[in-house]
C-alpha cells in the first residue's frame, strides 16, 4: 500500500473517455472505486486483463497529480513560514532544510511554537 497522505480528489481526464467507454460497465465501475480508493489511501487493485491496462495507463497519472498537489502545499506552507519568520524577525530556513522537515517540525516552524514541548 502506498501512502497518498491526505489528498482532496483526483482528477479524471476526458482524453480517458474513450479507452473507458471500451470497458464493461461493470469494468468501468471498478476502474472508478479503484481510483477513488487508490486517491483516499494508497490501496493498489488486483486488477488483471483490460482493466490491468486500463489502470496501467491512470495510475501515472494519478502518482503525478498528486505529486503536484503535494508540492503546491508543501510550497505554500513554506511562504507562510517565511512570512511569519520574518514577522518574528527571525531568519528562515532555506527550502532545501524545509523540505527535509516532517510535516509535524513544519507546522511547528509555521506556528512559531517551537518551545511548547
Amino acid at each position: 500500500m502506498t501512502s497518498t497522505k491526505t489528498i482532496p480528489g483526483v482528477m479524471l481526464y476526458l482524453e480517458d473517455l474513450e479507452p473507458i467507454k471500451s470497458l464493461s460497465r461493470e469494468d468501468q465501475g471498478s476502474l472508478l472505486i479503484a481510483i477513488l480508493q487508490y486517491g483516499t489511501d494508497g490501496t493498489l487493485p488486483q486488477f488483471e486483463g483490460m482493466l490491468a491496462m486500463a489502470w496501467a495507463f491512470v495510475l501515472p497519472r494519478i502518482k503525478r497529480d498528486i505529486a503536484k498537489y503535494h508540492n503546491k502545499v508543501s510550497a505554500k506552507r513554506y511562504a507562510t513560514y517565511c512570512r511569519e519568520a520574518v514577522r518574528r524577525s527571525e531568519i528562515p530556513i532555506s527550502h532545501e532544510l524545509w523540505d527535509m522537515l516532517d510535516e509535524a517540525n513544519q507546522k511547528l516552524l509555521v506556528s512559531g511554537d517551537v518551545t511548547r514541548y
